[in-house]
C-alpha cells in the first residue's frame, strides 16, 4: 500500500470516528430526555434497559442526573 493511500484511509477513518461520536452524544442527549419520561410513565428500569442495551447503572445514572 502506498503512503497516499494509507493517508486517505487514515483520513476517512478520522472522519468515521468524528461521525460516530457525534451519533453517540445524539444518542445520549436523546436518552437523557427520554428515559425520565419513560420513568415516569411507568416503565421500570427494567424495561428501559431492555427497550434501549443500557446497563442498569446508565439507566439509573440518567435518571438520577434528571433529578438535580
Amino acid at each position: 500500500m502506498k503512503r497516499d493511500e494509507i493517508t486517505a484511509r487514515l483520513v476517512k477513518a478520522g472522519e468515521r470516528r468524528a461521525s460516530a461520536l457525534d451519533a453517540r452524544q445524539a444518542a445520549a442527549d436523546e436518552f437523557a430526555k427520554l428515559i425520565p419520561l419513560a420513568h415516569r410513565a411507568g416503565i421500570g428500569a427494567t424495561e428501559i434497559t431492555r427497550l434501549t442495551g443500557l446497563s442498569r447503572r446508565a439507566v439509573y445514572d440518567v435518571l438520577d442526573g434528571a433529578n438535580k
